[in-house]
């Protein structure tokens, strides 16, 4: 074994004894008192997803651009606020738009936002399109 190798697992050895699990080799197991996060975005719209009390959902919805314009994204909301509470997010900015909920049922609970078109001089825009995802906190 090279004077290289043994110095690498030597130092491997000491960060593994200092700091646990070394996370190139794998995540950490999950610990039981962790939330977990559950993120979302425009690919998700009609699932229905499951959840735990205390998890964090993410949603994170990007606008863009067609040959009808921009698209812009209304902040994604909760329309069951005892099972999914806001506590943060961000206003739109370029179209994008991200809220944080903390799972706090149990029940079910619908997050809901919608895109529409900014339209370009001279065109029109169809309807604003729907996205909506249930929650179902176990």
């Amino acid at each position: 074994m090279s004077k290289f190798t043994r110095s690498f697992l030597a130092a491997l050895a000491v960060a593994y004894l200092s700091f646990g699990p070394v996370p190139w080799f794998g995540p950490a197991p999950a610990r039981a008192d962790e939330p977990t996060l559950i993120m979302l975005g425009y690919r998700d719209d009609g699932r229905t997803i499951a959840a735990g009390p205390g998890d964090l959902v993410r949603v994170l919805l990007v606008g863009g651009r067609d040959e009808q314009g921009a698209w812009a994204w209304d902040t994604p909301v909760s329309a069951d606020p005892a099972v999914l509470r806001q506590h943060g997010g961000r206003a739109p900015q370029a179209g994008t738009a991200e809220s944080i909920f903390t799972a706090v049922g149990p029940g079910s609970g619908t997050l809901v936002s919608a895109r529409s078109c900014v339209p370009e001089p001279g065109t029109a825009c169809p309807d604003p399109v729907p996205w909506q995802v249930t929650v179902v906190v176990r």
